[in-house]
């Protein structure tokens, strides 16, 4: 009765108790029928509580894109030690940039005085190298274009000067006619897999950012409230660009290991010795384990996460990755 009423929780997570006891008088028609009561006891001792749904597009793990991850990884790992990677992403700001949880006295709830107008938004784009960490920084108001972005590029180009680097963008629709642009010979251009920004060390570079917006925010926000809406989006204007210090080299070969790949397959670039630690993780778990699909690596190091993780992922490591195929199909990588 339990791996039944498991099944159907794991197909159909938004069923009401009520609905789970018609499906289960559907799948077992000869058992005898049994309460709502008793069905919220198994949930119980299921461990299965009621939470926010989240909803996960169809084409994210379809066949299709698991093999253009496939191949991404397969050519992420060829060009790894000849090629310089140059994450390229952006995101926006406003004066409303928060923090959705705050402390209030038990039985009080946690209020915030925020300004009238949200004011538009910021947009900071980064440009981050698994080498140099964060090497250019552009702050604009409003959104993204194709215009923009492909000046963007073209100022790194004019800046930066590697012996051989490759853009890496998502398939944002301003991002579209990058590919096409005339660069020079050193620099090219390669696009994410779809419903992949896992495999983006900006986002993992902005996460550092934002949070230091936020900090920054819930610092001045008395002041803020003083201020005309001129000197505000000044103000934030100034914040985000002081955000950029959190960005840095030192933080890069990090930043690759959330991002795809063991710190210690990019760090080996610059350094001739490789973290024991990472050593030993990379001859227990294979070479499989230097696909981009590790890109947890923080809860592969940690006991404290492996029970949780590896019962919600259905203990992959059990299979010791001895394909990289398995890995692909393995039920863990549909989270991303």
């Amino acid at each position: 009765m339990r791996a039944v009423v498991r099944a159907v929780v794991e197909e159909h997570p938004d069923f009401t108790i009520r609905n789970i006891n018609r499906e289960l008088r559907t799948r077992l028609p000869q058992s005898p029928a049994i309460s709502q009561t008793t069905i919220s006891g198994i949930l119980d001792v299921l461990l299965v509580t009621t939470k926010k749904l989240e909803d996960a597009p169809a084409e994210r793990n379809s066949d299709g894109t698991k093999q253009q991850r496939h191949a991404y990884a397969t050519w992420l790992m060829h060009e790894v030690q000849e090629t310089e990677f140059i994450f390229i992403v952006e995101a926006g700001i406003n004066i409303w940039t928060k923090r959705t949880r705050g402390r209030a006295v038990r039985g009080r709830r946690a209020v915030r005085v925020v300004q009238g107008r949200r004011g538009p938004n910021l947009t900071m784009t980064f440009a981050v190298s698994n080498v140099g960490g964060l090497i250019y920084q552009e702050l604009t108001e409003g959104g993204m274009t194709g215009q923009r972005f492909n000046e963007f590029i073209g100022t790194v180009c004019r800046l930066y000067h590697p012996l051989n680097a490759c853009f890496v963008i998502d398939n944002a629709p301003a991002h579209r006619q990058a590919v096409n642009l005339p660069l020079p010979q050193n620099f090219s251009v390669r696009y994410l897999p779809p419903y992949s920004p896992f495999l983006n060390i900006c986002e993992n570079a902005f996460a550092l950012w934002k949070g230091n917006i936020k900090d920054s925010l819930a610092e001045v926000r008395d002041q803020l409230l003083r201020e005309d809406h001129q000197q505000r989006m000044a103000t934030l204007g100034q914040l985000a660009e002081q955000g950029t210090a959190v960005v840095t080299a030192q933080n890069a070969g990090r930043l690759q290991g959330y991002a795809g790949v063991p710190a210690s397959v990019f760090r080996s670039r610059r350094h001739s010795h490789v973290n024991q630690r990472e050593e030993k993780f990379i001859d227990r778990h294979s070479s499989a384990c230097k696909t981009i699909f590790m890109f947890r690596f923080k809860y592969f190091s940690s006991k404290e996460n492996k029970k949780t993780v590896y019962t919600e992922m259905s203990s992959p490591m059990t299979n010791q990755y001895k394909e990289l195929e398995k890995c692909i199909q393995a039920p863990w990588i549909q989270i991303c």
